[in-house]
This record gives structure tokens, sequence and C-alpha cells, in this order.
């Protein structure tokens, strides 16, 4: 299954169990082969993996945009800001 919005919104954490859960799967997909390409673009922009924002004629490969995403919310929460921000989403 590919998330495609992964965010810290979308991520809940356990207090008690310490674990981490995601949420929102509104534009998830699931049923990804491994060579499957998309050509879409989904998800929050400042979260957003780059081949995602600008799809070219082969598309890309979803499973490492949740991966980009996933290192987007770990430098957002250890440094309390977003890596990549501008006046627009492009």
């Amino acid at each position: 299954m590919i998330h495609r919005d992964v965010k810290p919104d979308n991520i809940l954490f356990c207090s008690e169990s310490f674990e981490a859960k995601l949420s929102d799967f509104t534009i998830s997909r699931a049923g990804i082969k491994p060579d499957t390409r998309l050509y879409d673009c989904e998800g929050t922009a400042c979260f957003t993996a780059p081949e995602c924002t600008v799809v070219e004629d082969g598309g890309y490969l979803p499973k490492p945009t949740d991966i980009w995403s996933i290192g987007i919310c770990i430098y957002t929460y250890v440094c309390g800001i977003v890596p990549f921000y501008g006046d627009c989403e492009l």
C-alpha cells in the first residue's frame, strides 16, 4: 500500500505503547506492484517528493515518495520547520 500523504498531521503517537500509526488513507493506493508507475500528483506540497510535482512521461515509482515524505517529517520534528518552503506550491 502507498499512503501518498505522509505528513505530521497524519502520524498519530500512542504515549502508552510508544507506537506511531498512520491515519487518513483518503488518497492511498492499494495493490501497487513493485514496477507500477504513477502519473498523478497527490498529497501535501511541503511533504511531497519532487518527482510527484512535475511528472515526466515515464511517471514515477510511488514507494520511494512515501520514504521521502517520512524523511521530511523527521526533519520537521527535529528542526521545527519544513526544509523546503516557498511563497507558492510550485
